[in-house]
């Protein structure tokens, strides 16, 4: 992350707030204690009140550890023997290219996969910060010095109106702002069918040719260095495929990062 100069101020005395940010700020607060009151506060995985993940739970998540990794693909226990990237296994899922490398959060679980869904689905958008703050530390600071810039797989426009919301997006931009990286918008919403109920074959043959740069991206050098964030990866042929896409258009270097890992 850059190291940011800052300069003290001149002013001895502290500016004072318009009287209309102090009542906009009562208002807000007023708003989220009626709302904490209505609709109090559960976790998002045991439904037990008081915080979106609780103690319990959150010691029950099974955070991934970058030093058991595969240095080749980042599958969670790949440091000796990957069973993800091997020949045999990319043979099998009919994966011709190599392995795209990918860091996760977490391993995918029931109690990974609660989260994910309460936030993107059930409405409960305030688990971003969660995820954002175990995305981020699933990285080193060096690492994230690395990259020029962070982009993210967007919804389908079904999807997309269906939430509200592109939930990636939501959580790319809270990444960049954490990291003073620069944001990319660099992805056409894709057309192709939902990855959730594929195998693992169909879901590369769903996905192959479904990422296509926004015409704002096409005319413009893109930046040689580009992490793309998602929150689940499976087979990584959605990773895959966005990454090809960028680099076609010059990215020389891609890679992923996801909130959980299927194993």
């Amino acid at each position: 992350m850059p190291f940011m100069l800052q300069t003290e101020c001149t002013y001895h005395e502290k500016p004072k707030a318009p009287k209309s940010a102090s009542i906009s700020f009562a208002c807000a607060q007023l708003k989220d204690v009626a709302l904490e009151l209505a609709w109090p506060t559960r976790c998002a995985i045991c439904d037990a009140p008081g915080a979106l993940v609780c103690d319990t739970c959150r010691q029950a998540l099974r955070f991934w550890d970058p030093w058991l990794a595969c240095a080749t693909c980042g599958a969670p226990f790949g440091f000796r023997q990957c069973c993800e990237c091997n020949s045999f296994t990319r043979a099998r899922r009919g994966q011709t290219e190599e392995p795209l490398f990918c860091s996760s959060a977490v391993l995918f679980s029931e109690e990974s996969g609660s989260i994910i869904r309460c936030y993107k689905d059930a409405g409960e958008q305030r688990l971003a910060s969660f995820m954002v703050d175990a995305m981020q530390h699933a990285l080193s600071p060096e690492k994230w010095n690395t990259f020029d810039a962070v982009t993210f797989i967007p919804d389908s426009y079904d999807a997309y109106l269906r939430r509200g919301f592109d939930h990636m997006e939501a959580i790319a931009r809270k990444i960049v702002r954490a990291t003073d990286l620069p944001f990319l918008f660099a992805f056409e919403r894709p057309q192709a069918q939902d990855q959730r109920k594929l195998s693992q074959k169909e879901r590369w043959n769903n996905i192959d040719s479904a990422f296509n740069l926004r015409l704002s991206q096409q005319a413009l050098s893109l930046p040689k260095r580009i992490l793309i964030i998602d929150d689940v990866m499976t087979t990584g042929a959605t990773l895959r495929a966005a990454a090809h896409a960028l680099e076609k258009k010059g990215a020389a270097h891609v890679e992923g990062l996801t909130f959980a890992r299927v194993v």
